[in-house]
């Protein structure tokens, strides 16, 4: 049993939605410690050689092709870091673990309240209401994802 947990854990991947992501370098950061395959995914239009070290995965360019990536290549156990809640919903349902670049860690148990919340802000968005887009992150919001991943991680790897 012990070593098919441990050929487990070395297979980890961590799947980046990468095309937006602010928190990029934290990610490689956070790693280094861990035996874990970082995959960022991208549209092929924003390619970059800055985040040496990972695994560029490029995409077409449009507005899901990077959810779909993820989707078809996401196992169980693995970690995705996104802002896509519908992305969100797909990779729960294959019990991934998945974390929003503020560190908020998306539970099963939370998808549908995320989900219903996600509908009525766009159904503001189209009557005219609410035409700011999402906050600038901070520092502060940086930290937590550290955190919150640092803490997947350990647990995971059993640190």
């Amino acid at each position: 049993m012990r070593d098919v947990e441990i050929q487990k854990k070395s297979h980890l991947t961590i799947y980046v939605d990468a095309d937006a992501c602010p928190v990029k370098t934290e990610v490689q950061q956070v790693c280094e410690p861990y035996d874990v395959d970082i995959k960022f995914v991208a549209a092929y239009t924003n390619t970059t050689d800055r985040y040496p070290g990972v695994t560029w995965i490029w995409v077409e360019p449009g507005r899901d092709s990077a959810d779909f990536y993820i989707l078809n290549h996401v196992r169980k156990g693995d970690i995705v870091i996104t802002e896509d809640l519908g992305l969100a919903a797909g990779c729960l349902a294959k019990h991934a673990h998945v974390i929003t670049s503020r560190g908020k860690e998306i539970k099963d148990s939370e998808i549908d309240q995320f989900l219903e919340t996600r509908h009525l802000h766009a159904k503001a968005r189209r009557s005219g209401r609410y035409e700011k887009g999402p906050k600038k992150i901070k520092m502060i919001d940086k930290s937590a994802f550290m955190k919150t991943l640092k803490k997947i991680l350990s647990k995971i790897e059993g640190f």
